[in-house]
């Protein structure tokens, strides 16, 4: 038998109770896991308890349980309306107009993720706290923002005032004057409102909540306003009179009363007051009808030159040109006036709050279309060019050259600008005071109102040419002219941009366009300032002569085997011209005004059928028939026969 020592025993002793309490433990714990294990077991597939939506307890029921349960407060929700209320003013909002709703399936996923999410210990702890402890589940709701910034910004439009001056009124058919004392403003605080209106959607039942608003105090005190009303009576104690240059007019009270009215006016820092207006609107209306006899056209600069060059000018083949200095003196110009309703306006209310009855009616000046000083700037002081031609007196196409030159005479080039006939005259009707004649279309002559008006456009290209000016378009005829300078000619259309003669002043200074006519004659003349010493015209000889063509028509009025020259003929030629221009400074520059002319084809006439053959004779008689004369008499004048016509063209 062995024996043990004490501290051995000692030890085997220790073990032993240390060995049990921690199997005793294990026991426990083990008992404990399960107890919770079961605990969750128990509430699978089920909200834990404890978890409520509102007042609605959603503890042991399953998701469909809990969707059924919520339901009905969802739909409590969904049409339980909102109301604003401001002063007397009520705004109530039905959740539908912001789109509100409650999402169900949001809401009961929410209640179930209770005690399902974190850590396994934080899952088991919810769980077992379920039993005294509640946990809130918030609705899942949505609204569209947008709708619900619509709605406030409805709400504000009706509510939000700024601050009110007062108001000063006058009864036009009494005269009494009546005013209005300033009220506060107000705005609303729409961030708070949004806040507000939300709250109340997520409340249970109708909710009714007052409009967050800001106040905007009155700037103006009382008695401004009843110092102008008391102006507006003294302005109402008789009539007005205003003096203008043409007329003076006299405004009643009556007519004064509608008016008067307030207007807000800041005087200095944080510091407003009111004074008596008048609107220009309520102007321009009173005097709609008088306005026109207000006005004071404005009056050019002009420069008197006479229609009538100082020299005649007119050589149709070589020529040279100097220009010449000429006194050009000019007439002032003078400034308009014209009703203006905004400087009447500004007027009016001065005299009405000063209680003046009687004044000279502000109008504003009107400047002229060119200025005195202006005129001046031009620099037109020397004679640029100047060419006549020549026509017949008195026929149709003179009324046309005649009226065209009127409607260029004095117009006024500026530095830069383009001259054109075509767009000072526009289309050349007989409304304006053209007349039917003879044009050039398709090679022949015929009638057109506003015909003939190519003299003056040749007139004109040859003030161009000797002027030293380029020309930005001239067209010359198709066929020669022998009363028209050759190759400087030129032909007019209108509208046609190429058939017009055009040139772009270039000179650095005005040109004064003036025109003169007689009974058969045309001339136009160019005033500025250049640096053209001279101007020459060399004309070669005709060359490449093509003779013209005959075209014969048939017209069976005429008299059988007779003609007549409806368009006499013309040889067509090619003709050489230069212009040799010398500057001042001595330098020459030339360029070429060549033209080819195409033959005019003579246009006759005539019915070919044969003569008819004459009436048989008489038999003999005796007795001569008592009709007849004695045979010893002459017989009576007589006519018949034809012959050729001559014809004309431009």
């Amino acid at each position: 038998m062995s024996s043990t020592s004490p501290s051995e025993d000692r030890r085997r002793s220790g073990r032993r109770p240390s060995t049990i309490a921690v199997a005793v433990l294990a026991a426990a714990l083990a008992v404990v896991v399960l107890g919770l294990a079961g605990v969750r077991l128990a509430h699978r597939g089920e909200v834990v308890p404890g978890v409520q939506v509102e007042d609605v307890d959603l503890g042991g029921r399953s998701p469909a349980e809990a969707h059924s349960a919520l339901a009905g407060l969802a739909d409590a929700r969904e049409s339980d309306p909102v109301t604003l209320t401001f002063r007397d003013d009520r705004f109530v909002l039905e959740p539908a107009a912001v789109d509100y709703s409650v999402d169900l399936d949001a809401t009961v996923e929410a209640a179930m993720a209770i005690g399902r999410e974190g850590g396994i210990l934080d899952r088991t702890w919810r769980h077992v706290s379920a039993y005294w402890q509640d946990e809130q589940v918030a609705l899942e709701e949505h609204v569209d923002d947008e709708a619900l910034s619509a709605w406030l910004n409805d709400v504000t439009t009706e509510v939000d005032r700024d601050p009110f001056a007062g108001d000063v009124t006058a009864d036009p058919a009494t005269l009494e004057v009546t005013s209005e004392p300033p009220a506060d403003g107000v705005e609303v605080d729409t961030a708070a409102a949004r806040t507000v209106v939300l709250d109340a959607l997520s409340t249970p039942g109708p909710q009714t909540a007052e409009l967050p608003v800001e106040v905007l105090p009155a700037r103006i005190d009382p008695a401004d306003v009843e110092a102008v009303a008391r102006q507006a009576r003294e302005a109402l104690d008789a009539p007005l009179l205003l003096r203008s240059p043409n007329r003076d007019v006299t405004l009643s009270p009556s007519q004064l009363a509608p008016l008067i009215s307030l207007v807000e006016r800041e005087v200095g820092d944080d510091r407003w007051t009111v004074e008596l207006d008048v609107t220009a609107a309520e102007v321009e209306e009173l005097f709609a009808d008088l306005t026109g006899s207000f006005e004071v056209a404005p009056v050019d600069a002009r420069f008197e030159v006479p229609r009538e060059p100082p020299v005649t000018f007119d050589a149709k083949a070589d020529a040279t040109w100097r220009p010449r200095p000429v006194d050009v003196p000019i007439v002032p110009s003078e400034n308009g006036l014209t009703f203006d309703p905004d400087l009447a306006a500004a007027q009016m209310a001065e005299l009405l709050s000063r209680g003046q009855h009687e004044a000279e009616l502000r109008l504003a000046e009107v400047e002229p279309g060119l200025s005195t000083e202006q005129a001046r700037d031009l620099g037109i002081d020397t004679l640029l060019s100047t060419f006549t031609t020549y026509h017949a007196c008195c026929q149709a196409r003179v009324t046309n050259i005649q009226r065209l030159a009127d409607l260029v005479d004095g117009t006024i080039v500026q530095p830069d600008e383009q001259f054109s006939i075509n767009q000072i005259s526009g289309e050349r009707t007989c409304s304006k005071g053209f007349a039917p004649a003879g044009m050039i279309l398709r090679g022949e002559i015929v009638d057109s109102c506003g015909g003939g008006v190519s003299q003056f456009g040749t007139t004109t290209v040859n003030a161009v040419f000797f002027a030293g000016l380029d020309p930005d378009a001239y067209q010359p005829h198709s066929f020669y002219i022998s009363r028209y300078p050759m190759g400087r000619e030129a032909t007019l259309n209108y509208p046609s941009p190429d058939i017009d003669v055009k040139f772009t002043n270039d000179t650095g200074n005005g040109i004064l366009v003036r025109t003169a006519h007689t009974s058969t004659s045309i001339t136009v003349s160019f005033y500025g300032s250049n640096d053209v010493e001279l101007v020459r015209a060399v004309h070669g000889q005709p060359t490449n002569t093509k003779p013209y063509p005959t075209e014969y028509r048939e017209n069976k009025a005429l008299a059988p085997q007779t003609s007549r020259t409806l368009q006499s003929g013309r040889n067509g030629f090619s003709i050489k011209v230069t212009r040799e221009i010398v500057r001042e400074d001595g330098e020459t520059e030339t360029d070429d005004w060549s033209n080819v002319y195409v033959p005019e084809r003579q246009i006759i006439e005539r019915n070919t059928s044969p003569r008819p053959a004459p009436p048989p004779s008489p038999p003999p008689s005796d007795e001569p028939p008592a009709d007849e004369p004695p045979a010893d008499e002459p017989p009576p004048d007589g006519g018949g026969g034809g012959g050729n016509g001559g014809g004309g063209g431009d």
